[in-house]
This record gives C-alpha cells, structure tokens and sequence, in this order.
C-alpha cells in the first residue's frame, strides 16, 4: 500500500512540474520578435531573428538573393531606444526589439510628423514597424523603416 500511494504521488508531482514547464515555454515565444517577410515571389514567410540570421550564416547568397531588400513587418517588444546623429547631423532614433535584435531608425521628425510622442515609449512597449530587410550578422536591421504603430505601452 505505501508503495502504491508512493507511485501515485511521484506521478502527481511529475504531471506538475510538466504543467509549470509549459507555461514559461509559451510566455517567452510571445516575446520573440516575428518579422513577415514578402519575397520578391509574392510569397510571404514569418520567422525570427534567429531563423533569419541562421539563413545568413548558413548560406550568404540565399540570404541576400531571397530576403535582403525585400518588404518586412516585424511585431516585437521593444528592448532598447537609443538618440543618435546621422552622418549628416540628423536625429534619429534607434530601436532595438528582442535580443539579438532586429534594428531600426527613424528620423525623430517623422516621429513627430507620425504623432508618436517619443518619451510616451520605452522598454517593454509592444510595436509593430514596417521597412525593407537589411543586413544580418549579430542584429538583423530593417531599413527605410516607416510606419511604425504602438500597440501597448508599458
């Protein structure tokens, strides 16, 4: 009988710390930055940072001939805003969403023509820009990036 009961209760605690395990797998997947890429096909395909930046280190010219330059939307959180000055003296302002990142400027005047308060945003906030895929090696970077929408700020 105790063996029973000791079998029984090992189960129980196993299919709770199954359960517990699931929860955190799930709640960091929707922290990772999802970019929808549509290729110069038509075809549209969805992957990460990661997935993108595995592309490029396993095989430079796949890369560069089937998703450098083409029209990119990534929905992420954003980890970091950094001010910046341009070459040619103008403000920008770099965004940073998940790490490795995906990266973007946007010039502090087309905020302001965006009606997006800078300071109203920060870490934590989800957003969703749109741009043209550029480089990848640690970062992944999106350039042109215009359109860039708030969905929540934290």
């Amino acid at each position: 009988m105790k063996k029973t009961i000791a079998l029984l209760m090992t189960f129980v605690m196993l299919l709770s710390l199954c359960a517990c395990g699931s929860g955190s797998d799930a709640e960091e997947e929707s922290t990772v930055p999802k970019a929808t890429i549509t290729k110069s096909d038509g075809t549209t395909e969805v992957l990460t940072q990661e997935e993108l930046r595995e592309i490029f280190k396993s095989n430079e010219i796949n890369y560069n001939q089937n998703y450098r330059g083409c029209e990119v939307v990534v929905d992420g959180i954003i980890n970091e805003i950094e001010q910046q000055k341009t070459t040619t003296g103008i403000d920008v302002a770099v965004f940073s969403l998940g790490f490795p990142a995906f990266e973007f400027w946007i010039t502090l005047s087309d905020l302001e023509e965006q009606k997006i308060d800078i300071t109203s945003i920060g870490k934590g906030t989800k957003v969703t820009v749109s741009g043209i895929l550029g480089e990848t090696f640690i970062d992944t970077e999106i350039e042109e990036a215009y359109d860039l929408k708030i969905i929540t700020a934290e």
